[in-house]
């Protein structure tokens, strides 16, 4: 079967609607999978740092960090013309004085910017902005997007950050946004990049801070909140079925397994 050589990704392992989620820890996104979503994958795929679950309705796609993971990626995804929806999920930071994000909940991406990306030289000063509509009771943000981490900060060694941005703090980037992260303004870009090139896919990123900027302590206690309540807002927009749990059987009846969408046993 025709694979893709940087993904190793085939056509069976895609869906039209896709959640894509980058930098989390394995273990830890498919733990925060609610239980009524849990049913087992169809098929699976680890190659690289990728992973991808193909369920009856969707796949599940995690991926390293930043610019350098998201455009192979990206690139070979599309290149199947069978993705029509996918939406990326995961945390970022809180930008110091923002105030319309709170820590631990989730809001559609509105606005992307990029700083100190691998785009940088292309986008330029430009924003990005989804094609997918968000539901309604979604509180809209935005944020800024760069592929460094620790020199993305106000906290930052000055010696350091000085590298990336000679004469100015990189963190003055930040003003007017409300999360920073590594990922989204990518992605926007790509997709409105390489949609020109395939059929229409329309896409939106999910996200929620995990800690403030500067402030990584907080970042893992409160990644599985973030986490589960994204992935709850993805599967809402892309209509993402629980699996079917029979009724239990009442005395003299024969007690029924749970059953998945697809009829396969939920066990």
């Amino acid at each position: 079967m025709d694979s893709r050589a940087n993904t190793n990704l085939t056509a069976d392992l895609l869906s039209p609607d896709v959640i894509l989620c980058c930098g989390e820890d394995e273990a830890a996104l498919l733990h925060t999978i609610p239980p009524r979503f849990s049913s087992p994958a169809q098929r699976k795929l680890a190659f690289r740092f990728y992973r991808f679950w193909k369920f009856a309705d969707h796949t599940l796609i995690l991926s390293g960090i930043g610019t350098g993971c998201l455009e192979p990626l990206l690139y070979e995804l599309f290149s199947f013309n069978i993705v029509r929806r996918i939406i990326l999920i995961g945390t970022a930071g809180r930008i110091n004085g923002a105030t319309a994000a709170q820590i631990g909940k989730v809001y559609a991406i509105g606005e992307a910017s990029l700083a100190c990306t691998g785009l940088d030289a292309i986008a330029r000063e430009g924003t990005f902005t989804p094609t997918l509509r968000a539901a309604p009771e979604l509180p809209t943000v935005t944020i800024v997007s760069t592929d460094l981490y620790y020199g993305f900060s106000n906290t930052a060694d000055p010696r350091y950050t000085a590298h990336f941005s000679p004469g100015a703090s990189l963190w003055e980037r930040t003003r007017g946004r409300d999360l920073v992260d590594m990922e989204v303004g990518q992605f926007y870009a790509l997709c409105s990049y390489l949609d020109s090139t395939t059929n229409h896919v329309e896409y939106l990123a999910i996200k929620g801070p995990a800690n403030k900027m500067g402030s990584p302590q907080g970042q893992n206690q409160n990644t599985s909140q973030v986490l589960a309540a994204a992935l709850e807002s993805a599967y809402a927009i892309l209509g993402v079925r629980p699996r079917e749990v029979r009724p239990t059987a009442t005395p003299g009846n024969r007690v029924d397994a749970a059953r998945n969408s697809d009829g396969s046993s939920a066990g």
